[in-house]
């Protein structure tokens, strides 16, 4: 009798607790790196890629201005302290005010712009009451929506049991960050900071390790100490640069100005420095990813990259390539895979 051929691996289904589950089914990193992604969207150039931010700062320190005054940027499609936004539709969950406050905070903004796209909410279920089957809803009914934020978060969340506080807070931010994920929105939740302070601004912000790890970045607005109207907004992302911003607050139009782009603390980008020096003389270049590569390892020999990779990592800086005068685009020669980079002195 012959030996009945076995199923296989991949095609064996496994039984647990009376399910059948499917095979863990990887892929290898060569795979991986062969894959093509689109490049990073950001809502504001540079600091606000879409994903999922906790916005913290102490009481009355002036965040609920700076959020309004970022959903203004983003709904009417103005820059923001010189960065363009992607204009488009802004939800806000002002859940600590009423329609009177709102009015009253709009009209001291003194905004002439068309407001249409900034839409205001006042009061919210709580997550597990099904407020995310109403966000989900919300953007499939308005898909142009970019831009939204929940203030404050802890309106929406259970009190927390506090048996073990940073499962709680990590699982909060899993859910809330599906909304991003799943609809390549920003969303920013609003919340506060300790009373103690830290050398990292990021360690001051209220509850465990689970909300500010579990999502994409954190914003930290820190007044001055003996300066009422000067605040410092700290700014750490996943995927950009860090970011420390200085700031005015001017008590006439109630928003918050630039006073300060303090570029000494934001990191530097050693792709982005050898492409600007690579194409200082040339101008325009056009090859393969592998040969772009081999010529930055000249200028930069601690370039730690592949040729995939590369492309990658140039598709998730577009932007802030396109603002350093850099313009990268992939087509095709042939059947061969090019980039084609030229580079306008800005101005």
């Amino acid at each position: 009798m012959e030996n009945q051929k076995k199923n296989p691996i991949h095609h064996r289904l496994l039984s647990h607790n009376g399910r059948m589950l499917a095979q863990l089914e990887p892929i290898n990193g060569n795979q991986l790196l062969e894959m093509e992604f689109p490049p990073l969207k950001f809502i504001v150039e540079e600091w606000l890629p879409t994903g999922t931010y906790l916005n913290a700062g102490p009481p009355k320190s002036g965040k609920s201005f700076l959020m309004q005054q970022l959903g203004i940027s983003v709904a009417t499609g103005n820059p923001l302290w010189g960065f363009q936004t992607s204009k488009g539709r802004v939800l806000y969950f002002a859940l600590e005010d009423t329609y009177k406050r709102l009015n009253m905070r709009l009209s001291s903004m003194q905004e002439t712009y068309d407001l249409s796209n900034l839409h205001f909410i006042t009061v919210a279920e709580k997550v597990k009451d099904g407020l995310l089957v109403q966000m989900n809803d919300y953007y499939e009914r308005y898909p142009d929506t970019q831009l939204m934020i929940i203030d404050t978060v802890h309106h929406v969340r259970e009190k927390p049991t506090g048996r073990n506080l940073y499962a709680e807070d990590y699982d909060l931010m899993a859910q809330l960050k599906t909304i991003s994920d799943n609809h390549d929105v920003a969303l920013i939740l609003v919340t506060h900071t300790r009373k103690e302070e830290d050398d990292d601004p990021i360690n001051m912000i209220s509850g465990s390790t689970g909300m500010t790890g579990g999502g994409d970045g954190n914003f930290v607005l820190r007044r001055k100490k003996g300066a009422k109207n000067s605040a410092t907004l700290t700014i750490s992302n996943r995927d950009t640069p860090s970011f420390e911003f200085l700031l005015d607050f001017d008590d006439v139009t109630c928003q918050w100005n630039l006073a300060n782009r303090d570029e000494s603390n934001r990191e530097s980008d050693p792709l982005i420095n050898s492409l600007l020096l690579f194409l200082t003389d040339r101008f325009s270049w056009e090859g393969s990813a592998t040969e772009l590569l081999d010529e930055l390892i000249e200028v930069e020999p601690y370039l730690s990259l592949t040729p995939a990779t590369l492309v990658r990592r140039m598709n998730d800086l577009i932007n802030t390539l396109s603002n350093k005068g850099i313009r990268f685009k992939t087509g095709y020669k042939g059947k061969n895979k090019i980039i084609n980079l030229t580079y306008v002195i800005p101005v």
